[in-house]
């Protein structure tokens, strides 16, 4: 019994041995990595933009995104004093896009402006948005009106005219864009008058809710720039309130020669105030002209660099109109294709 023991002993010891001896992987250890910002891709219309954002530390993990996209509407002014509405098919034709909005002009003083046009139900049933710059004055007038319509319309001096206004806007259907006295902090316009101005904008919508007029929306529409200059925050005396206003529309143009501009020096400064205000932001009204610098180029870098730093602005109506400049989309064969390109 003694030697079998001693064998069985040592025969444990060799099993030990051989166990402790054997080779064993090292235990592998999970490291968490910091996560890194990746290029982000914004697509505006058709047209792409990339801005690099760069890595949070060195990492050499290599991360994927999809593309983000918004999509910003596109719209045209294609008449003034007319009720060429129809013009906005051709110029769909041309361009090869949808037009998302047509934009008219009508004026309380003028009894040949004064009414919607009866033409309008195409422009409903192509869902195209009407957007109306409804000025009060007589544009024949000048800045010297023989009537205040500023002060008087808060007074219900013209109660008539703005009922039967607001009923053909109601029994029109369609959607549309009420933009009242726009451009009010410019001094080309009778109606400039902050505290005036306010009264008259807010009896206006109120006018229109008690009518139950729904199918409006109330744009306050500002001018880039105040005219003469001060700085933007003056805006604010223009305001009328939260409560009535729906969207914020801008009007801003490259008038060209020696004070060439572009879509960012036009637009940033008045972009950058109004955010604050967290409504939707409408270009109005824009356009370049063809003297000065490359109106081609112009249109190209607007649409492909330009709008991504401006990521609330929504809808862009293009002035498709010959006035005091060629503001036209077709003003020269390399405009007409870069506005081809860019849609």
């Amino acid at each position: 019994m003694t030697k079998f023991k001693i064998i069985f002993t040592a025969t444990i010891l060799i099993f030990v041995t051989l166990f402790l001896s054997m080779d064993k992987k090292p235990v592998e250890k999970v490291v968490a990595t910091t996560p890194i910002t990746p290029t982000m891709t914004v697509a505006v219309e058709g047209s792409s933009v990339k801005s690099s954002a760069g890595k949070k530390n060195d990492t050499s993990i290599n991360t994927k995104i999809e593309s983000q996209t918004r999509s910003v509407k596109f719209g045209a002014v294609v008449s003034e004093f007319s009720d060429n509405v129809g013009d906005v098919f051709p110029l769909q034709e041309k361009l090869d896009t949808k037009i998302s909005t047509v934009s008219i002009f009508k004026h309380f003083g003028l009894p040949s402006n004064k009414y919607l046009p009866p033409n309008l139900q195409t422009l409903k049933e192509s869902n195209i948005n009407l957007q109306i710059a409804w000025e009060p004055w007589n544009p024949e007038e000048g800045l010297t009106q023989s009537v205040d319509y500023l002060t008087q319309i808060p007074l219900g001096t013209h109660d008539t005219y703005i009922t039967e206004f607001a009923n053909s806007i109601k029994n029109y259907g369609g959607n549309v864009t009420l933009r009242f006295g726009h451009e009010m902090n410019g001094n080309w316009y009778p109606w400039s008058r902050p505290g005036e101005y306010v009264n008259a904008y807010r009896y206006i919508v109120d006018k229109f809710r008690s009518l139950g007029v729904s199918n409006v929306k109330f744009m306050w529409s500002v001018n880039a720039q105040n005219v003469p200059s001060s700085p933007i925050s003056t805006l604010e005396s223009f305001y009328p309130g939260a409560e009535y206003v729906d969207i914020i529309g801008i009007d801003g143009f490259n008038f060209g020669g020696q004070n060439w501009q572009s879509f960012s020096q036009i637009f940033t400064s008045s972009y950058n105030f109004l955010q604050k205000y967290n409504k939707p932001i409408y270009i109005s009204e824009t356009a370049s002209a063809e003297n000065g610098g490359d109106k081609s180029q112009w249109v190209k870098s607007m649409f492909a660099k330009e709008l991504a730093n401006f990521p609330k602005i929504e809808e862009i109506v293009w002035f498709n109109i010959q006035k005091e400049r060629d503001w036209r989309v077709d003003s020269s064969p390399q405009v007409l294709e870069a506005f081809n390109q860019a849609l």
